[in-house]
């Protein structure tokens, strides 16, 4: 199995099972990149696997896994009161009559909260005020919750 890697930074680049020494190198020429920058690497599908699991994530694996997880944590919130997620609990805040109004208005003020947290939070690492924080540790700056 050969490899071809951006030197400074260990970016995959290609993977080829079957390819012969120098394949990679040609193609990444081809698609742009300078031949000082690349190299070509004949690997174990084990370290293969590693070097894939290590990849710089881009911007928006990075969003969406801090999205994903505060979604599951006011998804879990929710649950934790017997609705099948954030939306359907927050959603009877706009029914007057029901008995979950009260609760849901509390619930939905809380939501907007923590959006309006992670919107701050994202504009801050984007004015490079702070850095990209792990979902866990987003998380433990959030609001307690009220209910």
């Amino acid at each position: 199995m050969r490899i071809c890697v951006v030197k400074a930074t260990g970016k995959i680049i290609e993977m080829q099972s079957d390819a012969t020494a120098g394949t990679l190198i040609g193609n990444a020429v081809s698609a742009g990149y300078f031949l000082a920058d690349i190299e070509e690497q004949e690997v174990t599908p084990a370290a293969y696997a590693a070097m894939v699991a290590a990849q710089p994530k881009s911007a928006n694996e990075i969003v969406d896994a801090l999205i994903g997880a505060v979604d599951a944590f006011m998804d879990g919130k929710a649950q934790g009161m017997g609705f099948k997620d954030r939306h359907s609990f927050a959603l009877r805040a706009g029914i007057p009559g029901s008995s979950w109004h009260s609760k849901a208005l509390v619930f939905g003020a809380w939501m907007d909260g923590i959006n309006d947290y992670c919107w701050q939070a994202k504009l801050d690492v984007q004015a490079g005020h702070r850095t990209i924080p792990a979902p866990e540790q987003l998380i433990s700056e959030l609001a307690p919750y009220p209910l």
